[in-house]
């Protein structure tokens, strides 16, 4: 008797990269051009290398991940479908298989007017647009900015609580709690940095490669750049990281939001391919 072929799915979470946000790209398309093809689901379910691993593994992909996500909220998807008893019921049901992009730190959601905002901070507060490129916010200064609340939002938030090194942290927990929740339900998870490779506590086991998905495309192609500085990417549509200039001239990411191109997303389906092939083999024996 045959063996029963089982169905998988896979759920994927993350920000624009794990999306596909401008995966369409292609030398001199205009900016124009480029904005208005970025975010169409059809290209980016098909192009990006979540949808890329989900035909070759010739499985479902549910994808969570969006544009701008930060990890407040790709946790608190995970709360809400884990949380209630029928979406738990419907996961389980599916055969799951998570994979789980870490965004920056320097994002946060909060709920405003009924619904989840995700707010980026920045890690210069010259970059919020205040006065000029030398300008240092000062508690003090709050009410000039009372006609911009978002600006005044990130720069209060970044100058009493943001912390890096707690954001962290907090990642390292949560991502150490799931991995129990869903080895008590027999769900394989694949943890990956996705454009910054964090100084997490301790090693975690099912996270890719030790490093970020950026930096593992440029090692893909040999392409040298200075490891003894910790760089960091926001994510922002800026080149504020050697790493992405380098990205940018050989072709793996795109010159407006710096994002991955197809060929830079189909490295990364090649990365991630084996151990997702192998984790999906061992479930089904």
């Amino acid at each position: 008797m045959a063996n029963k072929i089982i169905e998988h799915t896979l759920y994927t979470f993350g920000c624009s990269w794990t999306y596909g946000v401008g995966v369409g790209y292609y030398p001199k398309m205009t900016l124009e051009e480029y904005n208005q093809q970025a975010w169409v689901p059809a290209i980016c379910n098909e192009k990006s290398f979540r949808g890329m691993l989900a035909y070759r593994l010739q499985i479902k992909n549910i994808n969570y991940s969006r544009g701008g996500a930060s990890n407040d909220r790709n946790f608190r998807l995970l709360n809400e479908i884990l949380g209630d008893k029928e979406a738990k019921k419907s996961f389980l049901e599916s055969n799951p298989i998570v994979l789980f992009g870490i965004t920056s730190t320097a994002r946060i959601e909060r709920k405003y007017k009924q619904k989840h905002r995700d707010t980026m901070l920045k890690n210069s507060l010259s970059t919020l647009h205040f006065v000029d490129d030398d300008y240092e916010f000062n508690i003090e200064d709050a009410p000039l900015f009372w006609n911009d609340k978002e600006t005044l939002y990130q720069a209060l938030h970044l100058k009493l609580y943001y912390s890096h090194p707690d954001e962290v942290k907090k990642l390292y927990h949560n991502m150490n709690l799931y991995n129990e929740i869903f080895d008590k339900f027999n769900v394989p998870v694949l943890w990956y940095d996705t454009f910054n490779t964090h100084d997490y506590p301790n090693k975690i086991d099912n996270f890719f490669n030790g490093q970020d998905l950026l930096t593992a495309l440029l090692d893909y192609k040999k392409i040298n750049f200075r490891k003894t500085k910790k760089w960091y990417h926001f994510s922002d549509w800026l080149d504020d990281d050697p790493r992405i200039t380098l990205g940018i001239k050989n072709g793996l990411l795109n010159p407006y939001s710096m994002h991955p191109t197809e060929a830079g997303h189909e490295i990364i389906a090649q990365l991630l391919y084996p151990t997702l092939s192998s984790t999906l083999s061992k479930t089904d024996t």
